[in-house]
């Protein structure tokens, strides 16, 4: 049995929230990767925000691995020309089908 786990908006959102609290409450280390016991306090946090999570450690440091390449995906993407962010529809925009093509290989 898997213990893959799928998150829903409002729980990703929910976790977006406290990493933004926890980088502010300086419980990021200068390398960029969070202190000892971060993993623990962010799944407290989530338990008192959805009571009947079923959330892990692991859970979460997956999803930040995940959102950290994300991240890391469109930082390079808009570092390159013929790409633009959409603040309407809040995502990495294309210029042609070329520079996608060029981008995929």
């Amino acid at each position: 049995m898997s213990d893959r786990r799928v998150w829903s908006q409002e729980e990703s959102d929910a976790m977006i929230t406290i990493l933004q609290d926890m980088v502010v409450g300086g419980f990021k280390a200068d390398a960029g990767q969070f202190k000892p016991g971060t993993y623990t306090l962010i799944n407290r946090k989530l338990k008192e925000m959805m009571p009947n999570s079923d959330f892990k450690n692991d859970h979460i440091r997956n999803k930040i691995r995940r959102l950290r390449e994300k991240y890391t995906a469109c930082h390079e993407m808009l570092d390159k020309s013929g790409f633009g962010w959409n603040d309407v529809k809040m995502c990495v925009e294309v210029d042609s089908p070329e520079v996608a093509e060029l981008w995929h290989k």
